[in-house]
């Protein structure tokens, strides 16, 4: 730069376009950062719907027993049907 400079040349537009590209750089490095934050956020979502799902079918194992549900599923296609 400073060979440039001696030299007579406008460096402004050299140092511009420095500082545009860092500050590029700076954003492009905070938007991967949020997204790695957002997918590890969405992972630990999944997990906790998971788990919540699973425990929902269990309470409901045991809440409905198996004949009961075996003659509702029964009765709803009869009645379907007729």
């Amino acid at each position: 730069m400073e060979m440039l400079e001696q030299q007579g040349v406008d460096c402004q537009p050299l140092n511009y376009s420095n500082n545009l590209a860092n500050e590029q750089k700076i954003r492009v490095r905070k938007a991967e950062h949020l997204l790695k934050v957002a997918e590890e956020d969405m992972l630990m979502a999944k997990l906790e719907a998971a788990s919540i799902s699973e425990e929902l079918v269990k309470v409901h194992r045991w809440w409905v027993p198996r004949w009961l549900a075996f003659h509702l599923r029964y009765f709803q296609s009869y009645i379907v049907t007729h």
